[in-house]
């Protein structure tokens, strides 16, 4: 259990997250604080390139299965725009180029 506390302003939260592991229980606290805040920063870029790159959380698609099947296509087109590497641009750039290349 991962036990956060946050204050902003004068109020304090508090969340419990639990995590399952396939480590010993002898491992100590600091991997597994690591393990935990390298899922998130995993986590957090994904989000972040999705935001950006694809602008997700402009989309206004809301029916149906549509923004479940519309984020699936979005993680596909993700791994091939980051594994492009012969120009140094970002993945709306990158998203650009392929739109624009009529080959």
């Amino acid at each position: 259990m991962v036990r956060r506390t946050r204050r902003v302003g004068g109020k304090i939260s508090t969340e419990d997250s639990y995590y399952l592991i396939s480590l010993a229980l002898s491992t100590g606290a600091q991997v597994l604080a690591r393990a935990v805040c390298s899922r998130w920063s995993v986590e957090n870029e994904l989000r972040w390139l999705l935001d950006v790159g694809f602008r997700e959380d402009d989309c206004q698609v809301r029916k149906d299965n549509a923004p479940a099947n519309l984020a699936c296509v979005r993680r596909m087109a993700l791994t091939p725009l980051k594994q492009e590497t012969g120009k140094k641009l970002g993945i709306q750039g990158k998203r650009r180029r392929a739109g624009w290349d009529t080959h």
